[in-house]
């Protein structure tokens, strides 16, 4: 599933522009409301970003399929295809790793279209090879 390649532009984009000398927790808050301006979006044509939100050194992806968890069918699966994606993306961008470095962790959490929880992981500097 390479679905996840676009939903990681949400966070390469916000990554790569925060610039300065604030915090990291600080470029994170303003990035993610700086993203959530343009949320809900349609990432793919199953799942659509709905917020997006920084909580400390964490930024919280949310997502909802536009199916009711009994119609997605391998979420397990699913669920390891996204996250090996997210992982390659993320550890492959010098500036997403570069703060995944810094003690950023990536938050994904998904729903399905009535807000029920289907499944969530996270990504951090431990996850990279060297």
């Amino acid at each position: 599933m390479r679905s996840i390649l676009k939903i990681l532009v949400i966070t390469i984009s916000l990554l790569s522009v925060t610039v300065g000398a604030d915090s990291i927790e600080a470029q994170l808050k303003r990035s993610a409301e700086f993203a959530a301006q343009n949320l809900p979006m349609m990432v793919t044509e199953d799942i659509q970003a709905t917020a997006i939100l920084a909580a400390g050194m964490v930024l919280l992806h949310r997502y909802n399929f536009v199916r009711p968890k009994s119609e997605l069918g391998d979420i397990e699966g699913m669920r390891r295809d996204l996250l090996a994606d997210t992982i390659s993306a993320s550890c492959s961008n010098p500036e997403t790793l570069a703060m995944l470095k810094n003690g950023v962790i990536l938050q994904y959490e998904f729903y399905d279209l009535n807000n029920e929880f289907v499944t969530k992981y996270a990504v951090n500097a431990q996850v990279c090879k060297p």
